[in-house]
């Protein structure tokens, strides 16, 4: 592994750490303090949700569910790039995205339980979805840039 591409995984690694740390730190959070910190950040978004789906579609209960859709979206991103940076992206590194996920997902909605919030079976496969849209979208363009490339080197080759 060039030095490039290791340092390109450790900075991967650890960006996937800190919105591991957010998304946990987010689910620990009071009733009180939860609703507050999206509610203020609803507010600051509002006219530019209202722009893009019209005024008053989205409600603060559709906005914290994006966002948690949002949050394992990105947290899948950072995943298949962390496995595409390793060089090791197969069938099986989906396979062990979305089972990291799905833990990830079922843990979060644990940890709500202890700050008294309650857990959402909705919310672990809203949670999932993101992970699973973020494979899609990376798989499909890794499985087409391999095809291109292929036909490219089939094409120079005769």
């Amino acid at each position: 592994m060039s030095k490039t591409r290791k340092t390109f995984a450790i900075i991967l690694g650890i960006l996937t750490v800190c919105t591991l740390a957010f998304i946990w730190g987010n689910s620990i959070l009071s009733i009180g303090s939860s609703a507050e910190r999206s509610g203020n950040l609803y507010e600051k978004l509002k006219g530019v949700l209202d722009f893009l789906f019209g005024e008053g579609i989205i409600t603060h209960d559709i906005f914290r569910k994006m966002a948690h859709g949002g949050e394992f979206f990105i947290f899948g991103l950072e995943l298949n790039f962390l496995f595409l940076s390793l060089n090791k992206y197969q069938v099986k590194s989906v396979i062990y995205i979305l089972l990291c996920g799905f833990f990830v997902a079922v843990i979060d909605e644990t940890l709500q339980i202890f700050s008294n919030r309650g857990s959402s079976l909705t919310d672990v496969w809203i949670d999932f979805g993101g992970i699973f849209t973020a494979c899609l979208i990376i798989g499909a363009t890794y499985y087409l840039a391999s095809k291109i490339l292929k036909y490219k080197q089939t094409k120079k080759a005769d």
